[in-house]
């Protein structure tokens, strides 16, 4: 029954040329820090035969390629939804941001909402402590360069602390972190 309400919705508002598909593409940066209290971590880095570059997550650079659905919501406001791959560093993160999209004049817009993201092959070293599942606020710009092809920048502020929950017990005397944080410049193309 719930799955027919949508299909319903979904093909009213498509009659409604209320909804557009694109794809989306561009370069893709990342990167994620473990801060601490002052607490230096290579001496203890150093006793697990690692040096600080084995926390590096995410980072590098990249490029990232995505479907993207915008849906016109009402004037000036609509709501748009990514399903995205990029690679940074040896990594790489399927991300799925959902955004409200102002827009501030004509082909000018201003976005803000949330991201959820997946970050593939990472070591085994942090593999054991970092949970790859995340969220993020999003913020970003976006400049219509027609009706067809969209520029937009994006930031996205990593609101997880990404260690484990035994890691983080383990040192809470230090108080470990690490968030994520990428940005995103690209291109759209809606069909």
């Amino acid at each position: 029954m719930v799955v027919a309400f949508l299909i319903c919705c979904f093909v009213e508002i498509k009659a409604q040329n209320k909804i557009e598909f694109g794809v989306i593409g561009g370069v893709f940066y990342g990167n994620a820090e473990i801060k601490t209290s002052g607490v230096d971590l290579e001496p203890v880095l150093n006793l697990l035969g690692q040096n600080e570059d084995a926390l590096d997550v995410l980072d590098g650079g990249g490029f990232f390629l995505g479907v993207m659905g915008d849906i016109h919501v009402m004037k000036d406001l609509n709501i748009q939804s990514e399903l995205f791959y990029a690679g940074a560093g040896e990594e790489s993160i399927i991300g799925f941001p959902i955004v409200a999209k102002y827009y501030v004049g004509k082909s000018f817009s201003v976005h803000a909402g949330p991201q959820f993201d997946l970050v593939l092959g990472l070591s085994d070293f942090v593999d054991d402590f970092f949970d790859s599942f995340g969220y993020s606020a999003v913020v970003g710009l976006g400049y219509d360069l027609g009706s067809r092809i969209i520029i937009q920048t994006r930031y996205a502020f990593g609101l997880r602390n990404r260690l484990e929950n035994e890691i983080s017990e383990a040192l809470s005397n230090i108080k470990p972190s690490l968030r994520t944080n990428t940005l995103q410049v690209g291109l759209i193309y809606k069909f």
